[in-house]
């Protein structure tokens, strides 16, 4: 057969059935084609299609199709599947929406790559194509200690339309919080990437872009590894700047705030989630809100801003809830407040409890892979009974909180800044979740049940 594979990572429909596409730019992309990419072997010819930018090839020459999904992408995975094999191809699905809803893609795969492969496990799995001998799943360690193909990011002008583009430093984390699908992939194993491959693909990103953005789970678990590229990061003086996702334990580190920052950090995306102590300790997710104010002002103090996950709809929450989560993110000059909807993912261990104590609402995949109302979006419908209001009072103050914290007073405040590019930086990321905002509101709004 031909050794030519073709990797294809899907886009989303809207809740009218429309393919959203290209507009408007993202804040960041997945790496999923780009790692991939780089661990096809030599002997392969390769080809790509990020469908949100382009469109797909039905009838590209590959023989084989390798399909990439991470979450609502999934629907699509499956249309263009079963497309593909109309026309002779094999299947091969990866990506963590496959290892979720494995179901739903069984009868339109030839097979099921779960974990993270590196260029051993893909290798491995095409030599099996090669023989005819495809297992209908493989099960892989998590291997990404080589360098990532920037080149899938860079063509067709499609980095223009990626406001930062990703890099990372590790995946998992250790934390074990109940609500979260990193926690339930990882199952609290963390696997630091070798400098030496961080070090390559920023080297890459310094002829693509002086700005980009860590997409580990949690930057912040390895205090050493964190050190030890900010210390590499500053020696080779990329003269790139960054922002990243961390635990807000961050705050309590004065030495590594300090060389995030001579490294070039700029903004630190932390996972507020709650500032109810009660919520917290409920989803076991280990921090004391009592602590937040200093950890958050020793980040601020650091030269760095802070964007906060915030997620509404825990049992403790109330339609009043949405003032103190108003004043918190105020008072404590939260630069851009990301605000989503507690969801019971399948695999998570929130979702086992809500399903065991039957308060779950959502009838099946459907309910969650087909709910988008604009790429990127947040969960906007609340698929379980909380405790402390209907699951439409959940979703209209959702609305409430997000309208509030979207006005156009509350994103000049927010957006102000001594650094005209940082000043620049919020205020856009600020009207994206704006328009993210009105596109969800207008969906609740008109769902009156």
């Amino acid at each position: 057969m031909k050794r030519r594979i073709y990797l294809v990572q899907p886009t989303y429909r809207d809740l009218q059935g429309r393919l959203l596409k290209k507009t408007p730019s993202l804040f960041t992309h997945s790496l999923a084609i780009p790692a991939l990419s780089a661990a096809i072997p030599p002997t392969w010819e390769k080809d790509y299609c990020l469908e949100y930018f382009e469109d797909v090839n039905l009838d590209t020459e590959a023989p084989v199709v390798g399909m990439s999904c991470l979450g609502y992408d999934l629907f699509r995975g499956r249309e263009l599947a079963e497309a593909f094999r109309k026309r002779g191809k094999i299947v091969i699905f990866g990506g963590c929406a496959s290892e979720i809803w494995t179901d739903q893609i069984t009868s339109v795969a030839d097979a099921i790559v779960c974990g993270n492969p590196g260029k051993t496990a893909v290798a491995g799995i095409l030599a099996d194509v090669e023989r005819g001998e495809l297992a209908p799943e493989y099960h892989c360690d998590v291997d990404l200690d080589y360098p990532f193909d920037y080149a899938v990011l860079q063509r067709k002008g499609i980095t223009r339309r990626i406001a930062f583009l990703p890099a990372i430093a590790s995946a998992g984390c250790v934390h074990r919080c109940a609500f979260c699908c990193t926690a339930a992939k990882f199952k609290g194993q963390y696997y630091p990437r070798s400098l030496d491959a961080v070090m390559a693909d920023l080297r890459t990103l310094r002829g693509i872009t002086r700005h980009f953005v860590f997409v580990d789970s949690n930057f912040y678990v390895d205090r050493e590894h964190v050190i030890r590229l900010a210390e590499r990061i500053i020696a080779e003086n990329l003269g790139l700047t960054f922002s990243t996702e961390c635990t807000i334990n961050v705050g309590n580190d004065p030495e590594t705030l300090r060389l995030l920052k001579r490294a070039g950090c700029r903004a630190l995306l932390i996972g507020i989630e709650t500032i109810a102590q009660g919520s917290l300790d409920r989803m076991q997710k280990p921090f004391l809100v009592e602590r937040y104010r200093e950890q958050i002002r020793r980040i601020q103090e650091a030269g760095m801003i802070v964007a906060g996950f915030f997620i509404f709809g825990f049992d403790g929450d109330a339609p009043s809830t949405v003032d103190e989560l108003c004043a918190f993110v105020h008072d404590l000059n939260i630069a851009v407040p990301f605000f989503n909807l507690l969801c019971p993912v399948p695999g998570t261990r929130f979702y086992d409890q809500i399903k065991r104590e039957g308060r779950l609402l959502a009838s099946g995949e459907d309910s969650y892979l087909r709910q988008n109302v604009i790429y990127g979006a947040p969960t906007h419908r609340c698929l379980f009974r909380p405790k402390r209001m209907s699951p439409r009072e959940a979703e209209l103050a959702f609305v409430e909180l997000r309208e509030r914290l979207s006005s156009f007073p509350e994103i000049i405040r927010r957006s102000l800044n001594r650094n005209l590019f940082t000043a620049a930086a919020v205020f856009a990321l600020n009207l994206a979740v704006r328009r993210e905002t009105r596109a969800v509101a207008r969906a609740i709004r008109s769902n009156g049940s």
